[in-house]
């Protein structure tokens, strides 16, 4: 099973899309002075976004493996559509949302005197954060029938 797994080019191909986003998602921040924790190599919002890139490797790979026109690249790009589209969409503003929160919890904060609440609010990605992870995925795609 655990072979059968490793032979799965599509989840292999997937896997490799994220782990290498958050990669470079890590870097980018170390490179730009923040601290950063471990744990956080797995957290949302940032370039490249990782959902992008995930499922544009995903849906890339069934493509060249299973054909353009086949049923199962059908259900992968509509999958990825809304993968893609709610990252820049709904996330992104649940994110803003989260940051209207915090600035007023923060004034009511200071009037009371207590801690404000903390919400994440790098949630959703940015236009070229998702066009970024799209070019990464497919790119890995590609180049993994290639080596």
């Amino acid at each position: 099973m655990f072979f059968e797994l490793i032979g799965n080019k599509p989840l292999l191909n997937a896997t490799v899309a994220f782990l290498l986003s958050q990669l470079i998602k890590f870097l980018f921040s170390l490179c730009e002075g923040q601290k950063k924790e471990i744990h956080e190599f797995f957290g949302t919002g940032g370039m490249p976004s990782s959902h992008s890139a995930t499922v544009s490797a995903l849906s890339t790979t069934i493509g060249i493996t299973t054909g353009w026109g086949s049923v199962s690249f059908a259900i992968s790009c509509v999958f990825s559509s809304i993968v893609i589209y709610d990252a820049a969409t709904l996330r992104r503003a649940a994110g803003n949302n989260a940051h209207q929160i915090n600035e007023i919890t923060s004034k009511i904060s200071e009037k009371w005197d207590s801690l404000p609440l903390k919400l994440k609010t790098s949630l959703g990605h940015s236009i070229p954060e998702v066009a970024a992870g799209i070019a990464l995925g497919t790119t890995l795609a590609v180049l993994s029938f290639w080596l």
